[in-house]
């Protein structure tokens, strides 16, 4: 879907690629001269040619997909359950951006970062299990795969409320509200080149909005994630202002025991997470 590209090249190229590759794959190159709307821009193609087929990919202009078996793998997850919801990927920034982790798929979180949810985030860091395969409360639409059933069935993109910046945050807790499970490929990683083709929009409605729609399903997030801890006696009190702090009490004996055997396993273990990274990356 080409939507108001202005390089005067653009067309010609991707008009030579749909013809180079018409008779194998079927491409089509759709125009859509309208204001940005991302959760538009996606429903405009599903309702034209995502219900003739068993799955719809979601795949942004920016991202690069690095490894062959990428659509194959994501298409047979998709279809290995009937109960699962979207499918995504690891994204990682260019070398010429710093590199790094982009988007680890959607967590619970303490800060905004990758989704640009405050309390819905892709996290990053080695104790977060980036590399993993696992259930995941949503991925980035930027590259995911879903059944074109179930997408059907969940409604497409919200386009009035989610246009742009939280469309796939939402769609993904629509179908946790659904009884969908999403899932996260760590081990397929692509380079996402993010916002290398448009510039960055003010998303403050839909943050405040995604605050107020989906309240219930971040809540129950955080707890699954997070493992509240119900008991008051072992919850951090704050002071109150120039009052001295309250000492928590000691801890139990087996979190002293697991402690202990944490940190004598570590030293041994993190050296062979590190070497299967490397030898993923290579």
């Amino acid at each position: 879907v080409d939507n108001n590209s202005t390089e005067a090249r653009t067309k010609a190229e991707l008009r030579k690629f749909v013809e180079a590759h018409q008779g194998k794959l079927g491409f089509h190159l759709e125009t859509l001269d309208e204001p940005f709307n991302f959760a538009r821009l996606n429903n405009f193609a599903f309702e034209k040619y995502g219900e003739e087929h068993s799955l719809f990919m979601l795949l942004n202009n920016d991202v690069e997909l690095t490894d062959p078996t990428t659509i194959e793998t994501m298409a047979n997850t998709a279809l290995a359950d009937p109960k699962l919801g979207f499918v995504g990927i690891q994204l990682h920034y260019p070398p010429t951006a710093g590199g790094g982790p982009q988007h680890t798929g959607i967590t619970v979180g303490y800060s905004t970062h990758g989704s640009g949810y405050y309390n819905a985030s892709g996290r990053v860091g080695d104790n977060e299990f980036p590399d993993s395969n696992r259930v995941a409360p949503g991925v980035t639409f930027a590259c995911a795969m879903v059944r074109s059933k179930t997408f059907a069935e969940l409604g497409l993109l919200d386009e009035l409320n989610f246009p742009n910046g939280f469309g796939d945050v939402a769609l993904c807790l629509r179908a946790n509200r659904a009884g969908f499970l999403n899932f996260y490929l760590g081990q397929i990683t692509a380079l996402h080149h993010e916002s290398i083709s448009r510039t960055v929009a003010s998303e403050d409605g839909e943050f405040y909005r995604m605050q107020r729609m989906f309240a219930d399903e971040i809540q129950k997030a955080r707890i699954f994630r997070y493992g509240v801890n119900l008991n008051p006696g072992y919850q951090e009190k704050r002071p109150s202002a120039g009052a001295a702090a309250t000492p928590s009490p000691p801890l139990p004996l087996r979190y002293k025991v697991a402690d202990k055997v944490a940190n004598v396993l570590k030293p041994i273990f993190d050296p062979l997470r590190a070497a299967r990274r490397d030898m993923q990356k290579s």
